[in-house]
């Protein structure tokens, strides 16, 4: 009969790797593929490390479409989650709040970058940074609702490849001002074709003159990936900010560009003069609303 000492000297040769038999080990989680859609804290932080680390364009350990999809669902998670939420992380602000639709003022919220967006009073000043709503906008959502929740989100999108787009991979400067997106949503519906547009207004120091500054939303269904489009949108440059004027609810960028790069048309203003020349269609940066090609 095999003595306790021995059963135990058995156990333990059971358990150790044969001879040539390596151990197996579990290999590094790469967050960066985006391959699940949870939004604690622990994911939230992870996922936001992909700003940085994706910066080359067809990079095996980023997955840009997942990735993407996973911020732009975020909204959509906040809603579910309680009356009234507050975000504050260095790269996302945002706030989630319940607003009557029986509403006889426009809505205001702040869009500073250091701070959660918060709604301004009628009588306050207004930030140089902000959002309006129309109070048309929340008089025809479908539903006779009285009560709607609004998202109000601002994502520090980093310099990486993130929500850049085919036109801000060339490395020629162009880019999205601060690296940062504005997420407007209401109800969790889709609201386009507004009678009277949002507003916009991203501040900034006075631009140099051969700087293009157009306002954009990303558009999901462009390319593989996304790209930016200015359908529905205006833009008004001003000496202290731009103003974007858009008839639907997404997330929202101010571009900026410079002579020689493609040039998003401002629908319905046609830019067509000396020097302009149609995008062609296959190059794959041909849109809804028709780009240009300025040559220099």
């Amino acid at each position: 009969m095999a003595t306790p000492r021995g059963l135990g000297a058995l156990l333990l040769l059971l358990l150790l790797p044969t001879s040539g038999q390596e151990k197996p080990t579990e290999g590094p989680r790469n967050t960066c593929l985006g391959s699940n859609n949870m939004y604690d804290i622990f994911n939230l932080n992870d996922k936001a490390l992909c700003f940085t680390k994706c910066r080359q364009s067809g990079s095996d350990s980023c997955n840009v479409e997942n990735l993407q999809r996973y911020w732009l669902n975020y909204e959509a998670h906040l809603m579910k989650e309680g009356l009234t939420q507050k975000v504050n992380t260095p790269f996302l602000k945002a706030l989630v709040q319940n607003l009557s639709t029986n509403t006889a003022e426009d809505f205001y919220f702040s869009l500073e970058p250091s701070q959660v967006p918060r709604q301004v009073m009628k009588d306050e000043d207004k930030p140089p940074d902000r959002v309006r709503l129309p109070k048309s906008l929340f008089r025809s959502l479908p539903g006779n609702r009285s009560v709607v929740r609004l998202a109000v989100t601002i994502l520090d999108i980093g310099p990486g490849t993130l929500f850049k787009g085919p036109r801000l991979g060339l490395g020629d400067g162009s880019g999205v001002l601060n690296n940062r997106l504005v997420g407007l949503s209401v109800g969790q519906m889709h609201v386009t074709k507004l009678a009277e547009p949002l507003e916009i207004v991203f501040s900034h120091q006075r631009p140099p003159p051969n700087m293009t500054l157009t306002c954009v939303f990303w558009d999901v269904t462009k390319g593989t990936t996304g790209d930016w489009s200015s359908e529905g949108c205006s833009t008004e440059v001003r000496p202290e900010g731009t103003v974007c004027c858009c008839d639907h609810l997404t997330f929202f960028a101010l571009l900026l560009a410079f002579p020689g790069e493609v040039q998003v048309r401002r629908c319905p203003k046609d830019p067509r003069g000396p020097g302009w020349q149609p995008v062609p269609p296959e190059s794959g940066l041909l849109g809804q609303c028709g780009e240009w090609l300025k040559g220099v």
